[in-house]
This record gives structure tokens, C-alpha cells and sequence, in this order.
């Protein structure tokens, strides 16, 4: 059995959730999109932008509070894991640190690092985001998102409309008399998220990069462990 079981759990648990996300949003974005293609009103086509952000709002950002939460604890279980190998018993206060300054990540290394062999925390520090990857960039999203939903309140989101475009109006040869208009409408939906400086133009996409990540630290200490 891997020694890292719970952390792959963690993670499958974290793609669930995306995966609820990624279908609630779709769900709105559609009933959005019936309501505005139904809508006669051009000026009014604002309400179904207001219906969809309202019926996201909570789930949204109660989604992300769990995703973060699994994939967040997938990490801190690494470090358990190669705290109690290294040590040879269980530690406490470990934690896989997400440090943007290799003075923040130093100064770790004498607290939930301090069980761990300096080969091991070499690794670790391999993934932090002041290492300037851009593959990195995840984690810094992450910590961004755990931070917030530990210690404060829920991830800030907002909706936005993008890609609209006004009706068009086709004319056709009036082979019974009438002039034929078809209304064409090009709206879609995104979720930024604004946190501390941190803009994250489209959500699912941003979850999904922390995934691979995390996905693939875990399987990185895996074989380390195994």
C-alpha cells in the first residue's frame, strides 16, 4: 500500500469537488443563456447574468473552500509522512510550507521542516513559488485560497459576461412575404476570483493547475517514500 494513500485520497477528493464546480457552473451558464436567447428586452438581458450569479454565489465559494481544504492537506500529509521516515516516530506541527521568499522558507526549516533530512527539504523548496516556476504559480493560488478560508472568510468571487454580442439580423428572400430575423446571442460566463492582488481570470482552470500540482508532488514523494 502507498505510504501517501491519504494524501491520493485527499486529492480524488479535491477532483470531486472541481468536478461539482465545473458542472454547477455549467448548469447556470445554461439556464443563463435560455433566459437571455428568451428575452426580448435587449436592455434587460442584464437579469440573466444576475440570475446565474445568484444561484453560484454560495456554492461556488463553499466548492472552493473544499477543494482548497483537500488539496492543501494532501501537501501537509507529505511532510507528515517524510517528518515520521526521517525521524523515525510521529511529529507534530509539520506542514508542507508554500513560502514566497527563501526567508520565509528558511525560517521553516527549523519549524514544521525541522524533522525532515536536508535532501528532503531540498526537495520541498524545489516547489516553492519564490523559485520563479511558472508551473509554481498553483501553489501561490493555493496558499492564497487556504489562508483566506482557515483564518478569515470565504474566497472573494465575482461573475462577469464576456463575449457578447448584440442580435444579428439576417434577411432572407421573402418567399412568403416576410422578411425572416434570427437572433444570434454570444454570451458566456467566467469566474474571476480577486484575492489580495491575486487576479484569477477563470476559476475552473486555476483549480484545475493546483490539482496537477499537487497531483504531482504527491506522486513525486511517493516514489520517494515507497
Amino acid at each position: 500500500m502507498s505510504t501517501l494513500r491519504q494524501s491520493h485520497l485527499r486529492v480524488n477528493r479535491a477532483k470531486e469537488k472541481l468536478a461539482l464546480l465545473n458542472r454547477a457552473i455549467e448548469r447556470a451558464r445554461k439556464a443563463a443563456l435560455k433566459t437571455a436567447a428568451e428575452q426580448s428586452d435587449l436592455h434587460a438581458r442584464k437579469e440573466p447574468l444576475d440570475k446565474f450569479s445568484g444561484q453560484l454565489w454560495d456554492e461556488t465559494r463553499l466548492l472552493i473552500s473544499e477543494f482548497a481544504l483537500h488539496a492543501r492537506v494532501a501537501l501537509d500529509y507529505v511532510v507528515f509522512a517524510l517528518a515520521t521516515r526521517d525521524s523515525g516516530s510521529e511529529q507534530k506541527y509539520t506542514r508542507f510550507p508554500i513560502n514566497e521568499s527563501p526567508e520565509e522558507f528558511a525560517r521553516n526549516r527549523t519549524r514544521c521542516l525541522k524533522h525532515l533530512t536536508d535532501e528532503h527539504v531540498a526537495m520541498i523548496e524545489r516547489f516553492q513559488p519564490y523559485k520563479g516556476r511558472h508551473l509554481l504559480a498553483p501553489l501561490l493560488i493555493l496558499h492564497r485560497f487556504s489562508n483566506r478560508d482557515k483564518h478569515r472568510e470565504l474566497v472573494h468571487i465575482s461573475f462577469e459576461s464576456v463575449g457578447h454580442q448584440d442580435p444579428e439580423f439576417h434577411a432572407r428572400p421573402p418567399t412568403i412575404g416576410i422578411t425572416k430575423m434570427e437572433v444570434n446571442i454570444g454570451r458566456s460566463f467566467e469566474v474571476p476570483v480577486h484575492e489580495h492582488g491575486l487576479e484569477v481570470e477563470n476559476l475552473p482552470k486555476a483549480l484545475a493547475d493546483i490539482l496537477t500540482q499537487v497531483s504531482e508532488i504527491v506522486d513525486d514523494f511517493d516514489r520517494v517514500l515507497g
